[in-house]
C-alpha cells in the first residue's frame, strides 16, 4: 500500500527506462505507411502508392511461434510466419497495415526482409511499443 499521495510506479517510469529496452534493440528498421492510393496508369500498369517514413531506427525481430499457417489464395498455397518486432517507445504511433523494412541485423538472411504490422500489444507499463508483424512466402 502506498503511502497517502505517492504512487508504487513514477508517472515517467516507461520513459526512464526505455534506455533498458534499447539495449536489446541490435537491428534496425524503417517502418513506412502508404500516404496515397495506388493508381492504374493510362497504359494499364499498377503504380503503387507514394509513402511516407514514421519511423527510422532500432529494433528487435524475433520470431512468435514456429507455426506457420498455410492458407490457400487461388490456386498458390501460401506461408504465413508471424514476428514479434521491438521499437523504442517514443516512437510514433503505429498502425495496422504499416510496413517494415529491416535494413540492418545481425542474421543476414532478414536483413532486406519486409513484415506488414498486424497489430500492436498495449500495456499499462511498457518499456518499449512491442507489434506484431507477418511475413508472406509463396509456396505450393
Amino acid at each position: 500500500m502506498p503511502l497517502p499521495n505517492t504512487r508504487v510506479i513514477h508517472g515517467r517510469w516507461s520513459e526512464h527506462h526505455e534506455s533498458v529496452a534499447a539495449g536489446i534493440l541490435t537491428s534496425s528498421c524503417v517502418i513506412t505507411r502508404a500516404a496515397t492510393e495506388g493508381t492504374s496508369n493510362a497504359d494499364g500498369s499498377w503504380a503503387p502508392p507514394a509513402t511516407v517514413t514514421i519511423y527510422t531506427g532500432p529494433c528487435r525481430v524475433v520470431r512468435l511461434t514456429a507455426e506457420e499457417e498455410h492458407p490457400v489464395q487461388g490456386e498458390k498455397r501460401i506461408t504465413t510466419r508471424r514476428y514479434g518486432v521491438t521499437i523504442l517507445i517514443s516512437s510514433p504511433e503505429i498502425l495496422t497495415g504499416d510496413s517494415v523494412l529491416i535494413t540492418v541485423s545481425n542474421d543476414p538472411m532478414m536483413t532486406g526482409g519486409s513484415l506488414r504490422v498486424e497489430s500492436s500489444i498495449v500495456g499499462s507499463e511498457v518499456w518499449s511499443r512491442e507489434l506484431v508483424a507477418v511475413e508472406f512466402e509463396g509456396g505450393s
